[in-house]
């Protein structure tokens, strides 16, 4: 199997990371929900850039909160935020989802993967629609997959390998660092 490489990261000066906080704050949108909230997320990705001249994509703006909250560096709305309800479980047919899921397996991409891979995301995408015949925008897909996940309800990929405690010989893995090592 082949080794993912890791995406490289963008630094920001502390002005620019405090405008980011500040844009994303106001929001009242936890990053888990960009994937629901494409508006949202492209708001803050537009304003982030016309306010400090760079020209960030989205996949790239959430890559760089997820990292910073996941680290302990970046706020939480800590419950003050914006509430959505779960990805109806009746979005799909149960016929439909054995044929995502076939697709999802055959591709071997994480769930959350899809939030921060916009070609993979229209690949999936396309699979998807092009198999079952339902015309759905991308995000509410990902958005119903990654909840199938949450719900337990999705099979691991083979590439997840065996739950072997971390740091051992048999999986070296020493825990989260950079959210671009998903999937």
């Amino acid at each position: 199997m082949e080794r993912k490489k890791r995406k490289p990261n963008f630094r920001l000066s502390v002005d620019e990371i405090e405008v980011l906080k500040d844009i994303h704050r106001r929001t009242g949108t936890p990053d888990g929900q960009f994937i629901r909230k494409p508006k949202v997320w492209s708001h803050i990705t537009d304003s982030f850039n016309a306010a400090t001249g760079r020209s960030c994509t989205r996949e790239e703006i959430l890559r760089y909160i997820e990292n910073r909250r996941k680290n302990a560096n970046w706020f939480t709305f800590d419950g003050n935020h914006k509430h959505l309800a779960a990805v109806k479980r009746s979005i799909f047919t149960d016929e439909q989802w054995i044929e995502i899921q076939s697709i999802y397996a055959s591709m071997g991409i994480a769930a959350d993967r899809y939030q921060h891979d916009a070609p993979r995301r229209a690949d999936f995408h396309r699979r998807v629609v092009t198999a079952i015949g339902v015309q759905i925008d991308s995000f509410t897909l990902v958005a119903a997959l990654i909840q199938r996940r949450k719900d337990g309800d999705l099979p691991p990929l083979e590439s997840e390998g065996p739950s072997t405690p971390r740091g051992t010989r048999d999986n070296p893995d020493i825990g989260f660092t950079d959210i671009g090592m998903v999937g």
